[in-house]
């Protein structure tokens, strides 16, 4: 969904993007602001690894998702939501799934990176699901934008300080 709308990825039964000796670069669903309602599944057994590069769910578009259900899913930083245009994106871990993300310590896992991104949710959820942050912003500049941790799912966050987990951390946030 570059610029297209509509379209769905899915990788599942041990099959996978990026390995430890060549992982994928750059993932974007949901690129330009015409790219709205894509989505890229990862469930039963898939594995995506992009440690050399960032996920973003919703650059510029809209309504994009990321569902990693039961699959693993490890990456060097994620955005849900980055430009202006960009609102009600999700990035959904669920049903054991199992993700490391935001690996270095300089880069963050952000939710609503610039002002007049809102609506965007990164959602924990289910026994199970381990979801590894080292730093994350839930709203960096953009407004109503979410971490949802429930129904006994389990974030880490190996080194939490006041600036490694943030809400709201613009004031248009």
């Amino acid at each position: 969904g570059s610029y297209g709308d509509n379209n769905t990825v899915v990788i599942e039964n041990g099959a996978h993007i990026g390995d430890s000796a060549t992982p994928s670069e750059n993932i974007c669903v949901g690129d330009h602001t015409s790219a709205t309602n894509n989505r890229l599944i990862v469930r039963t057994g898939g594995y995506v690894n992009c440690l050399s590069d960032a996920t973003t769910v919703g650059y510029n578009g809209n309504n994009n998702i990321l569902e990693v259900n039961n699959a693993s899913y490890t990456c060097s930083s994620v955005r849900v939501g980055y430009s202006s245009n960009s609102h009600h994106n999700v990035a959904m871990f669920k049903n054991g799934a199992k993700a490391g993300l935001s690996l270095s310590p300089s880069v963050y896992v952000i939710c609503g990176q610039l002002e007049g991104s809102y609506s965007n949710t990164l959602i924990v959820q289910d026994p199970g699901t381990e979801v590894s942050l080292v730093r994350t912003r839930t709203g960096d500049a953009g407004w109503g934008n979410r971490l949802i941790v429930s129904n006994g799912a389990s974030v880490y966050t190996p080194a939490v300080s006041a600036r490694d987990l943030v809400i709201g951390y613009d004031t248009m946030s």
